[in-house]
């Protein structure tokens, strides 16, 4: 793939999320609240279709103690660093960007790097049995909320050519995101089912054509 088509099909995915991923210059736990991942949620985790049925002809997700590998449509993957916490009993994971693959990392310099800001976004996690799913906080709850002034989180608004009024890039502390989470981790609308990223265990490695297996 040229340097040109890598580039372009990084910032379409970045023009895709933002807007749709609630997004912190700070993670959102504090180090007293860092939980080891549960171990039977280590390894590899086949996603599920709005059918409730299992892709088999995409790649599984493997979890480790500290990332996430994450497969999008065509098999694209990518990792991120996770960081497992918790507040009272409800289970969350911090994620930030992992280290670029090999392939991508051959189209940047110095010039790229110093444009890219490390930013944290978070998902409830809850593990029953072979089933597991990442329930991200709703960003258009969010939204709503700080329009109607019922949200008080410290953030600034980063305009884009297709949102004039901005989105919001919060610059709450750890501490803040602590007290958010203690507040609305049951509630439904800030955790919406209905966005969650479904799984089932894979009992062995999906095999897909053209696609090899993870070690």
């Amino acid at each position: 793939m040229s340097k040109f088509k890598v580039l372009a099909v990084m910032f379409a995915s970045i023009a895709v999320l933002v807007g749709c991923v609630v997004q912190s210059v700070h993670p959102f736990y504090t180090k007293e609240a860092i939980v080891a991942i549960p171990k039977e949620m280590k390894g590899e985790w086949q996603q599920l279709k709005e059918s409730g049925e299992p892709g088999k002809d995409i790649s599984p997700w493997s979890f480790t103690d500290n990332t996430i590998l994450t497969v999008e449509e065509k098999n694209v993957k990518s990792t991120l660093e996770a960081v497992y916490f918790k507040v009272g009993e409800s289970l969350f994971v911090d994620c930030t960007a992992g280290e670029p693959d090999k392939e991508l990392q051959k189209h940047m310099n110095g010039y790229w790097l110093f444009s890219i800001a490390r930013i944290h976004h978070v998902s409830k996690v809850e593990l029953s049995g072979d089933k597991l799913s990442l329930t991200p906080l709703n960003y258009e709850w969010v939204e709503k909320n700080l329009k109607a002034k019922n949200l008080s989180l410290p953030h600034v608004l980063r305009k884009e050519k297709d949102n004039e009024e901005g989105f919001p890039l919060f610059t709450a502390t750890p501490k803040e995101w602590m007290g958010f989470l203690e507040k609305y981790a049951s509630d439904k609308e800030a955790f919406n089912p209905k966005n969650a990223f479904k799984f089932q265990r894979a009992a062995a490695a999906v095999s897909v054509p053209g696609v090899s297996k993870q070690p």
